[in-house]
């Protein structure tokens, strides 16, 4: 597991709110981080992300 500086963490929280939803296009609520970038989720489909891959999120 890569370990994502907190200055990045920082920022993708910052942007959250003008993202939408990677699977569903609605406002996103978290994200994941794969191969170093933030992938922004609903809480429905971030939810389902979960269960799916097992990983932690923010």
């Amino acid at each position: 597991m890569k370990i994502v500086s907190a200055s990045k963490v920082t920022k993708a929280i910052h942007v959250i709110k003008d993202q939408t939803c990677e699977k569903c296009g609605t406002q996103a609520k978290g994200f994941v981080y794969r191969k170093a970038l933030p992938i922004y989720y609903c809480r429905k489909c971030l939810r389902d992300e979960i269960d799916a891959r097992g990983q932690l999120v923010a």
